[in-house]
């Protein structure tokens, strides 16, 4: 099986997240992993060498202002041929094209803390979320949330909550 995951190039929690859940596997001899870096930023040095260590294959594909060249994004897919995508916090739309010719799952992975989301960040988690076939959140949310209420509206079928998304074997308190 090989699993695809977008990974924003520069610092934050997606890259730690991405990170865990490879080397959290069972089944590594089969389970392929591919990462596909997107963002402005360079891709960061230890990113790279993580992925050397871990053996995971990976791309690193350059927005230019915020813009990512969407057939680049579909050609590097169609040579991979992935049967899971889990994409972090990113635009679906190349994605989801994909996964209508050859049924990939499409995993979301949402991890914009609800304090500091813009407008235009709340609309693209409605938007994503419709497309995924999982949703997956990297902390709880209170009933009294709109996220919560969102997702019990909208989507509880689909959401998954990963508690703490980091490795805390590794990353101690």
């Amino acid at each position: 099986m090989i699993i695809m995951q977008i990974v924003y190039t520069g610092l934050g929690g997606n890259s730690t997240v991405a990170f865990s859940f490879v080397e959290g596997q069972k089944n590594k001899k089969k389970i392929s992993n591919f990462f596909l870096f997107c963002g402005v930023e360079k891709l960061i040095k230890s990113y790279k060498d993580k992925c050397k260590k871990l053996n995971i294959q990976f791309l690193y594909l350059k927005k230019i202002r915020y813009r990512v060249n969407i057939r680049k994004i579909i050609q590097i897919i169609k040579s991979k041929k992935p049967e899971v995508i889990i994409i972090h916090d990113y635009n679906m739309i190349p994605f989801f094209i994909y996964s209508l010719f050859l049924s990939t799952k499409l995993i979301y992975v949402h991890h914009t803390p609800d304090k500091t989301k813009s407008i235009k960040d709340w609309l693209a988690y409605i938007f994503n979320s419709f497309l995924a076939d999982k949703i997956v959140l990297v902390s709880k949310r209170s009933k009294k949330d709109l996220m919560f209420k969102l997702n019990n509206i909208f989507f509880c079928k689909k959401v998954n909550i990963i508690e703490n998304g980091i490795n805390t074997k590794k990353f101690k308190k």
